[in-house]
């Protein structure tokens, strides 16, 4: 999965390899899948039965390491519903690879994860801003992504001191390039981007 954001949060020459880890999400967006093109943040339920164990994306994130891999997006549906989600985060940590986790933050925050680095909440359509984002004030980086201003107004007064806001762009073209892969939750890789949204739908 590509995250596209209107800073410069990802750098275009960093590898980067964006794995989707499950495609179960608590969000319940009414426009769910709507804004893929242009956001890519998460893709919506797509009727897939078989999810990777853990061991399986342990060896896959350690072949990514081996082929020049800096960075992950650990995306789903939501990853915090991967039941060993804090193994997958601590493996690819200890490799030295930037992790990033793309979350509605809906759910508890499993106890057993001690990773406290980037979030990506997509603030899309929920309300409850207050609570979700004191779950995440441990957290080195949490970027809040919205699209509408008025969702923005709702939850801005509870923004804490690790936490930036980004409004995403909508309805842009996206350029992709080779520094890019895209990992569905069968541990296929998707050659690009078209391939992906495809697949998703």
């Amino acid at each position: 999965m590509y995250l596209y954001l209107n800073n410069n949060l990802n750098e275009r020459d960093t590898l980067t390899a964006h794995i989707k880890l499950n495609n179960i999400c608590s969000g319940g967006c009414t426009n769910c899948g709507k804004y893929l093109k242009s956001l890519c943040l998460c893709t919506p339920y797509n009727n897939i039965g078989k999810e990777l164990i853990c061991s399986s994306w342990l060896g896959i994130i350690d072949s990514l390491f081996n082929v020049g891999i800096k960075k992950v997006f650990f995306t789903g549906g939501d990853p915090f519903f991967y039941e060993d989600l804090d193994k997958i985060v601590n493996f690819a940590l200890k490799k030295g690879v930037e992790v990033n986790i793309v979350t509605t933050g809906l759910m508890d925050i499993p106890k057993a994860l001690s990773y406290d680095g980037n979030i990506i909440l997509t603030a899309f359509e929920y309300r409850n801003y207050k609570y979700i984002l004191e779950k995440f004030e441990k957290f080195k980086n949490v970027y809040v992504c919205y699209i509408d201003d008025d969702l923005y107004k709702d939850f801005k007064d509870y923004l804490k001191g690790n936490m930036k806001v980004i409004k995403c762009a909508v309805n842009k073209e996206m350029n992709f390039n080779s520094t890019h892969i895209f990992i569905n939750e069968e541990g296929k890789i998707l050659n690009n981007f078209e391939e992906f949204e495809n697949y998703a739908f």
